[in-house]
């Protein structure tokens, strides 16, 4: 028997995969650390520094990088999904260890990291002080913007070199 995958089925396969991915995601996250607004950030964080393409698209809104789409799979994770596959997500582990760690609110450290990876990345034409701009849409100071990139910037290896 032949079977052929329609433009329905892989829409589902595909929808499952990133359900799967969130789901995994937030299992991860400490509980108090898990709203939608951290899983925005993670996910857009996740997607540029570590390649894991879920085919969402971002923008950046007041509060940092946004995708719709995400918000809608979001709702979504309370249905009887079939994850069939295990991530890997070693990678992923040790940087939520790490976002732990650091001292500062989650939402504050993963704000900064995914609007700096979007100003470099996502926005034409890139502003002349990237650290700047973050700070005015994280609601920091320069200094404090500065401090959370550095601890991160075995992770932002791959980006442009942050400012000094």
């Amino acid at each position: 028997m032949l079977l052929v995958a329609t433009p329905k089925s892989m829409e589902v396969l595909i929808l499952d995969h990133r359900l799967c991915y969130i789901q995994q995601v937030l299992e991860l996250l400490p509980p108090n650390e898990r709203s939608g607004e951290n899983v925005q950030y993670l996910i857009y964080v996740m997607e540029k520094l570590f390649n894991i393409n879920l085919g969402y698209k971002f923008r950046l809104l007041a509060k940092g990088p946004y995708s719709r789409k995400l918000f809608n799979d979001l709702k979504r994770l309370g249905q009887d999904i079939k994850c069939r596959d295990e991530l890997n997500y070693k990678v992923l582990k040790e940087f939520i260890k790490d976002l732990n760690s650091c001292g500062l609110s989650m939402r504050i450290v993963l704000k900064v990291i995914a609007t700096y990876v979007m100003f470099t990345k996502d926005v034409y034409p890139r502003p002349k002080d990237v650290i700047k701009e973050v700070s005015k849409i994280c609601r920091l100071k320069d200094y404090e913007v500065q401090r959370i990139l550095s601890r991160f910037r075995s992770y932002l290896i791959h980006y442009d070199r942050i400012e000094a």
